[in-house]
């Protein structure tokens, strides 16, 4: 579950519920596991059209949250740092790296602020 809400932080997904998870189940081995890619397509302000109409990143933020967690996506990273020390957990992911799929500003900022949050992890 650590690992779903680091992604969904990363891409700033806005569609994570209590409906909206998945489990894979390995019939070889009886395991479950969570999968990491699991209905993201509103990460990245991707079908949020309306959102092109704000005048700031701060203000498009407003409306992001990353829910079940219910906090902002940058603070919650810097909570879970706190307790999991994220750049451990994720050895040799140095740098975030986005595709360049998305080009809207808030995208772009998004990315810009994500990036450099997980330069300052310690």
């Amino acid at each position: 579950m650590i690992d779903l809400a680091v992604i969904d932080c990363l891409v700033g997904n806005v569609d994570r519920h209590t409906r909206n998870f998945g489990l894979f189940f390995n019939s070889n081995t009886g395991e479950y596991s969570i999968p990491l890619v699991f209905d993201n397509g509103m990460g990245l302000f991707e079908h949020d059209y309306y959102r092109d109409n704000y005048k700031s990143f701060e203000e498009a933020m407003n409306n992001v949250y990353v829910s079940p967690y219910g906090e902002d996506p940058f603070d919650f990273l810097l909570e879970l740092n706190k307790k999991y020390h994220l750049r451990t957990l994720y050895k040799g992911v140095e740098e975030i790296h986005y595709l360049q799929i998305l080009h809207t500003s808030f995208a772009e900022e998004y990315k810009r602020r994500m990036q450099q949050l997980w330069q300052k992890l310690d």
